[in-house]
């Protein structure tokens, strides 16, 4: 206990000790308030601050209250001990759910984008739009839906994806921004996306923006996947190319120049009556 009490008097390992007398019982701590009177300095005053403020005994509380009034009457510098508390009128923030999809561009350039907004419990803002890839926004729709309306129109999408098309989830506000960068694009939809915007604006993600992968902090024991098995992705499908070397071209092309050429009946009787 001496120990304990020199440290405070200097001052040191002050938060550690606040913990010690925390897990002190009544009267062992009724005991060391005892001691602690003997201590007359501002070091003291702070101790017994931070003390009262996590106590919870009324008894304890008073004992307290007691030294640090009798620290003030000898002129020793001490805050008032302040206890605070819940508000009156708590403020509930609400948490609401937001969500966001896309798929790759397909082979005629065009792309779908999804975000689903919660307005209140259990019922969102389902929105989706097509985009192209140097068009911009060709088509956009919202609706209001109920949750399970949500989980079937993405299973829905899901189903109609193949090899060639993935359909993946991304960040909310991600797909917003893409939706917003292809409406500037197309210069369509100007009205409606005021609308969208008043949901898509306050979303805070890691990744709002393209470049924002950048910033993300990839532990160092994964290893990156070579170029080739990227690639070889079903993605990739409509990008192969096959070709089975010179000597196959060359073949194709002298059989294609030896084929006999048949002229239509028509000219082979204008030739005869000629």
């Amino acid at each position: 206990m001496e120990s304990i009490l020199r440290e405070i008097e200097s001052n040191t390992n002050m938060e550690q000790n606040v913990s010690l007398f925390k897990g002190f019982t009544k009267e062992e701590k009724k005991k060391f308030l005892a001691h602690l009177k003997e201590l007359k300095n501002e070091a003291a005053g702070i101790f017994l601050n931070k003390i009262y403020v996590n106590e919870e005994d009324k008894e304890i509380q008073k004992l307290i209250k007691k030294l640090l009034f009798r620290l003030k009457t000898i002129g020793v510098t001490i805050q008032e001990p302040h206890i605070t508390g819940e508000p009156v009128l708590r403020v509930i923030e609400e948490q609401k759910e937001y969500r966001g999809f896309m798929t790759n561009y397909d082979g005629e350039g065009t792309r779908l984008i999804c975000a689903s907004f919660e307005l209140k419990k259990k019922t969102f803002l389902f929105v989706d739009a097509i985009t192209h890839f140097s068009d911009g926004l060709i088509e956009l729709a919202s609706a209001e839906v109920r949750r399970n309306d949500v989980e079937e129109i993405l299973d829905d999408y899901r189903r109609k994806t193949n090899r060639n098309i993935l359909f993946v989830e991304i960040s909310p506000r991600y797909a917003s921004f893409l939706i917003e960068e292809s409406a500037a694009l197309s210069g369509r939809y100007t009205e409606e996306l005021k609308f969208f915007k008043a949901f898509s604006s306050h979303i805070r993600h890691t990744i709002q923006r393209p470049d924002d992968i950048y910033t993300i902090n990839i532990s160092e024991s994964i290893t990156p996947l070579p170029i080739e098995q990227l690639l070889s992705h079903d993605l990739f499908t409509p990008f192969f190319l096959s070709w089975t070397g010179m000597d196959e071209d060359k073949k194709t092309y002298q059989s294609a120049g030896a084929e006999t050429l048949i002229l239509p009946s028509y000219m082979v009787e204008e030739k005869k009556d000629a």
